[in-house]
């Protein structure tokens, strides 16, 4: 990692754009599952949280790798395909403040790890496409128990 010696390395983490209700406020946020902060604090890392708007590339050129978390799909528009009935609706802005935080990582040439829908931006953000709904293909749903819980293989 870059930096100064014995500094510990800057970890972007990519961030939701959710409306949220807490304590006696109700307002737009941008947030993350704590988890992911703590994993990189316990590794040794500086987690900063990049936002789910135009400036994550920007944020990106402080950071020594970034990480992409999981989340909502990505819209299919991005990929070149039509959105299918199982679809999440579309989130524009995280999805164009990804791709952008991705795309300088890239040109910076840092680690990036995707996680999820991370690892799906990466693919696509590369020229790859998707397959939107894999039950389609593997012909079962054991692994898309809701809520973010997989069911065991057979």
């Amino acid at each position: 990692m870059s930096g100064s010696p014995g500094r510990r390395p800057v970890v972007g983490l990519s961030t939701y754009g959710e409306h949220a209700a807490y304590w006696i406020m109700e307002h737009e946020v941008a947030l993350l599952p704590r988890a992911y902060v703590d994993m990189v604090t316990d590794a040794g890392g500086t987690p900063v949280l990049l936002p789910p708007t135009a400036a994550a590339a920007d944020a990106v050129e402080v950071c020594d790798a970034v990480v992409l978390v999981g989340g909502p799909d990505l819209d299919p528009a991005h990929y070149g395909a039509t959105p299918g009935p199982h679809a999440d609706p579309p989130r524009p802005e995280r999805d164009a403040s990804d791709l952008a935080a991705i795309r300088r990582a890239l040109e910076r040439r840092i680690p990036v790890l995707g996680v999820c829908r991370g690892h799906q931006l990466l693919n696509v953000a590369l020229g790859g496409t998707l397959i939107q709904h894999l039950p389609d293909v593997v012909g079962h749903e054991r692994h898309s128990i809701r809520p973010a819980t997989t069911a065991r293989s057979r």
